[in-house]
């Protein structure tokens, strides 16, 4: 029979959550003011080439040349045939817009899991809403890591399922790990992903130890089976990304590097060339400081954000004297720990921390011991390498774990089991009180620990953090000396100065020392007000946590002793909860004055992502009819800027998973390159000639059809024409056969591209004099993503050169609509030999492996539902059959 009132119960808590949503989310949600979202920013421009592939030929492009001079679209923007379950993410979008539709997903997700675990659905949804609004989370929308976001929402569900499958309900948790975990991979966040099968590992060890000790090895065989196959079949309806994704890694930054030496040209260490993916050094360039770990409890504990103090605590800034506070509010960051900046911190609650403690003490369910072991490894890795030896020991023998980046997100992991464990305490205190009332002593015991931390936090912080520092102080004096400089750039344009005239005067070294000494004068006065604006915050923060937790401590503690109704209790815990997390949750996405996260200009209004403002330097690009070209942006790093692939074929970009070749050749050459031609165009003085003259020994630039270079964006005329670019393909005099990648890379910046090309000795193409054909030409006719058509016309058989990226899973070459083989040429190009005649040459790029796998996910989303369904059927045909069994 159904159950009305529990069923309202949920629908209601569910409403609860929408309009949590909306409340947090008014600016956009109602507003209709698009959110501000860096990487999404960054993304509009390298996914712009496909989407418009798409709509105009409504098929997946699979590739792009929009960024990185080329590289396969599997991890920038594809939609995959047949995974029918990602509907159910368009019915949350439905509900509450992306990219906001993960805050929804993670309560409704962790309101599902409690409920798994017998809590009542108040209690569920105070756990809910305390995992939704930990701090982390919020810093991910400005930052744009949806995908992070969706990963983390569905984690819930998937311990959900893998619980209830231990638990006595076989069949409806087998479904639902195979339907959550299916969404968790259409998430596409293999790191968050990992963290879960951590999770899912602790839980399920111990899961099988309690399974075994009470004799139940028969459902335990059965439990193992079940999701086994619940994990085969989350898999199937991604099959075509994890598998295409599988086999781009390895010839990604994620696969490791083919040299033996670095760009220096001196050999690498054997430590080195045995990482098999990333640099160990790279892989742990946001390592969590180990003192920094107090941000769970104290949000502010390091100082918060990487943002000036005045866009989230003005309030700090009373501790600053009259003559530094407006500088230091407004160019001087709040945050002072271990990473080199942060969005924010991983404040999971007071609130939390606290039952967290209780849970320790007082919850008698085994699994609390796997949660805490499991979080104590989420802390530990998450620390990278201020805690090497472990994380070294993950990096060299954990499969996965060396393709990762940024180890402070594993605190991930503890953002999940804390507010899991807090529940599990509320749920003790509330159905065994008497016993603890019992232990009365114990929970003054634990009180008193939680809240003298904190007290003694405000009352010393200086005895626990350090506000200042070497790097900490550097960083702050090159923010003054960008201020100086531009100050006194300013000075001099006021003065008439021409802008060229300005840019040499600023690089005079007589001017640049007197900005440094400008500088460091002026941090030395203003150290001691920011020592105490930051103390202020850590203090500030730790006396707001104790009064969180007394409050909680007293609440529980009149329930233990006078006794209540218990919905109270949990309803209490649920409003403090909110009190406690949602204010810290808005530091980081906001609408105050000096940091909103909403757009604010009107033409932007119900864009969802605003459309990059053009240049006048991209209009003058843009008058070329021909637009088979690539641009560098010289005011960009070569790694850091998608920007400019939105209106044109850039060098540059912005992807943590580049090709590895590419990636070499951009340490080798193309970011020096950038860096030099900046400088040759702006101490030419207008010099033609001279900057032509310069670029023209720049090979790689001009190997890759380098046409365009932007150094000024504002002006029409702050971009300059290449004229020694070698087009989008050419005929070689020379094959050079190179033995090994060190002597390619090498070489490659000793040759004339345009002449010669260097093949390694593992293609079947011999060292050669080229005869030259004065009348040989080879000219691009038709461009798509994923399909070039060339004509050539030679008389003798030629070796042609193509300035597209090689990629031998899926990339094949046509002579007159034959396949013929291709090689790599000059590190990351094509090459061809092309036989005498006037032919059709077509590079086609076709992966078997997505029309293939679009056929097993298809297959996959009908198994997931017909699985789905069978066991809701076989639930409530079992609830009727026996309506007063209980299954645990």
């Amino acid at each position: 029979m159904i159950d009305w009132k529990k069923n309202l119960q949920h629908a209601g808590f569910i409403v609860l959550f929408i309009i949590l949503c909306f409340a947090f989310f008014k600016p956009y949600l109602v507003d209709k003011r698009a959110i501000a979202q860096n990487d999404i920013e960054q993304h509009k421009g390298m996914s712009k080439e496909i989407a418009d592939h798409r709509a105009k030929y409504h098929e997946e492009p699979l590739w792009t040349n929009a960024m990185f001079g080329g590289m396969p679209a599997y991890q920038i923007s594809t939609n995959y045939k047949g995974n029918y379950i990602s509907a159910i993410n368009t019915i949350f979008r439905g509900i509450i817009h992306h990219p906001v539709t993960f805050v929804l997903v993670c309560m409704v997700g962790f309101y599902i899991l409690l409920l798994t675990l017998n809590m009542s659905p108040l209690m569920s949804a105070a756990g809910a809403i305390a995992f939704a609004f930990s701090s982390y989370f919020f810093t991910l929308i400005p930052a744009g890591h949806n995908s992070k976001g969706m990963a983390i929402a569905y984690m819930a569900p998937v311990i959900a399922g893998v619980l209830m499958t231990f638990r006595g309900r076989l069949l409806l948790g087998g479904a639902l790990t195979a339907l959550a975990l299916a969404l968790e991979l259409e998430a596409n966040h293999i790191q968050i992903t990992f963290y879960l099968i951590l999770i899912s590992l602790a839980i399920g060890i111990g899961e099988l130890i309690r399974l075994w000790r009470e004799g139940k090895r028969e459902y335990l065989f059965k439990a193992v089976g079940i999701l086994v196959v619940a994990a085969l079949l989350g898999a199937l309806p991604n099959i075509s990304n994890l598998l295409l994704t599988q086999e781009y890694a390895k010839d990604s930054m994620r696969g490791g590097s083919v040299l033996t030496i670095n760009e220096r040209g001196v050999k690498k260490t054997a430590e080195e060339e045995k990482e098999p993916g990333l640099k160990f050094d790279y892989a742990m360039g946001w390592s969590y400081g180990v003192g920094e770990t107090m941000t769970l409890l104290i949000p502010n504990y390091n100082g918060g954000a990487s943002l000036p103090v005045i866009a989230y605590d003005e309030k700090a800034l009373e501790a600053a004297g009259p003559d530094s506070k407006d500088y230091i509010g407004g160019r001087i960051d709040a945050y002072f720990g271990d990473q080199p900046f942060t969005s924010g911190p991983a404040y999971v609650g007071a609130i939390v921390c606290f039952f967290f403690l209780l849970c320790m003490v007082f919850v008698k369910d085994r699994l609390k011991w796997w949660l805490f072991g499991i979080s104590v490894l989420g802390i530990m890795l998450a620390w990278g390498y201020n805690f090497e030896p472990l994380s070294r020991f993950f990096f060299d023998h954990v499969p996965l774990y060396n393709k990762f980046r940024a180890p402070a997100m594993t605190l991930v992991i503890v953002e999940f089991t804390f507010p899991l464990m807090a529940l599990l305490a509320i749920k003790e205190i509330i159905t065994n009180r008497a016993v603890i009332r019992e232990k009365i002593k114990i929970f003054y015991g634990v009180t008193g620990f939680a809240l003298a931390v904190c007290l003694v936090v405000w009352m010393s912080p200086d005895s626990f953090v350090t506000p200042t520092g070497p790097e900490l102080d550097a960083k702050a004096v090159r923010r003054i000396e960008s201020d100086l400089r531009q100050q006194k750039a300013q000075e001099m344009m006021q003065r008439g100065m021409p802008q060229q005239q300005v840019a040499m005067e600023m690089q005079k070294p007589e001017v640049q020392r007197e900005i440094k000494a400008g500088a460091l004068e002026f941090h030395k006065r203003i150290q001691p007000d920011i020592i105490a604006v930051r103390l202020k915050l850590t203090s500030d923060d730790a006396i707001r946590s104790f009064l969180f937790i007394l409050l909680a401590a007293g609440i529980t503690l009149v329930f233990i002793r006078v006794g209540f109704n218990q919905h109270a209790f949990a309803g209490a815990v649920l409003i403090l909860v909110m009190i406690d997390q949602i204010p810290v949750a808005h530091r980081y996405v906001n609408d105050n004055k000096y940091n909103s996260s909403y757009a604010e200009n009107p033409t932007r209004k119900n864009t969802p992502v605003p459309e990059p403002e053009k240049s006048k330097a991209d209009s003058a690009i843009l008058q070329d009819p021909d637009p088979n070209y690539r641009v560098l942006n010289t005011l960009a790093s070569v790694t850091d800027d998608a920007s400019t692939s939105y209106y044109h074929k850039s060098l540059g970009g912005y992807h943590p998973a580049k090709m590895r070749r590419y990636q070499d050749l951009v340490e080798f050459y193309i970011e020096n390159q950038r860096i030099e031609s900046g400088n040759l165009i702006n101490q030419s003085m207008g010099n033609d000639s001279m900057v032509q003259a310069g670029l023209a020994k720049m090979g790689v630039l001009n190997m890759l059809n380098t046409r365009y270079i932007i150094f000024n964006p504002g002006y029409r005329q702050g971009v300059m024409r290449n004229r020694n670019a070698l087009g989008n393909a050419w005929f070689v005099e020379e094959v050079m056969q190179v033995q090994s990648p060190d002597e390619e890379i090498v070489k490659l910046g000793k040759i004339d591209p345009g002449k010669t090309a260097l093949v390694d000795k593992a293609f079947a193409v011999a060292p050669q004099k080229v005869k030259k054909d004065p009348d040989a030409s080879i000219t691009l006719t038709s461009y798509k993503a994923n399909e070039l058509k060339y004509q050539s016309k030679n008389n003798i058989e030629q070796v042609g050169v193509f300035s597209e990226i090689y990629y031998e899973k899926g990339w094949n070459a046509y002579i007159d609509n034959k396949l013929v083989p291709h090689f790599r040429a000059d590190y990351t190009l094509r090459g061809l030999k092309i036989p005498a005649g006037n032919h059709e040459i077509v590079f086609k790029f076709e992966p078997k492996m997505y029309n293939t796998g679009g056929t097993i996910a298809s297959i996959g989303s009908l198994l997931i539902l017909a699985f789905l369904g069978f066991a809701i059927w076989k639930e409530i045909k079992d609830k009727k059959d026996k309506p007063g069994a209980a299954k645990t």
